[in-house]
């Protein structure tokens, strides 16, 4: 992964973002949000999230928003960002380690199942918080911190805009000769799209 990090920065007119304290998806959150504000609500600027994870869903709510699944080769698109975030804090998220609202802060960490959550309740609570027990009004609370990429906290958010602005980006005049060294035929055919 270094090599391929270091030859990114080498060789392709793209920026390398990488911090210790940021996940991938708190650069790209970033990134996105950046993107807005220097060009507005109302740009024609598109802006690509290559993932297939369902995460950047929260992310299409923005103007020209658009993510695509390398791996399943589709774009993911026909969900609504704000049901799709809150539902998404309701049921927590296993491979991250949050637990649902219904289950404590040390449920991964001791093993312990979580409390079922059925559809029913999800579809109570999307409508109204109201009827939330104060527990789980809470636990959403921690799961919204987790998982909402626009909690972000913002000391977190000015390093990586730091790091963005800072990062060097490869050489373009470099590219076409990077292609043909390493047999990259397409990519040599289709150079004029970099």
């Amino acid at each position: 992964l270094h090599d391929i990090k270091t030859e990114i920065k080498t060789f392709l007119p793209y920026k390398v973002i990488e911090l210790e304290t940021a996940e991938a998806d708190d650069i790209i959150a970033t990134l996105v949000r950046k993107q807005q504000r220097m060009v507005g609500p109302n740009h024609e600027k598109k802006v690509l999230i290559l993932s297939g994870d369902k995460d950047f869903i929260q992310l299409h709510k923005y103007n020209n928003v658009h993510q695509y699944s390398p791996i399943v080769k589709k774009h993911i698109t026909g969900h609504n960002p704000d049901t799709y975030i809150r539902t998404h804090i309701l049921k927590g998220d296993t491979s991250d380690g949050v637990p649902n609202v219904l289950s404590g802060d040390n449920t991964f960490v001791e093993g312990l199942r979580q409390r079922p959550l059925g559809k029913k309740k999800i579809e109570i609570w999307l409508e109204s918080m109201d009827s939330m027990p104060d527990e789980t009004k809470r636990n959403y609370q921690r799961n919204e911190k987790l998982i909402n990429l626009d909690k972000i906290p913002q000391e977190l958010e000015e390093q990586i805009l730091s790091e963005i602005d800072e990062a060097p980006h490869g050489d373009r005049s470099k590219l076409l000769n990077y292609f043909i060294d390493n047999r990259l035929k397409e990519l040599t055919e289709s150079i004029g799209d970099f």
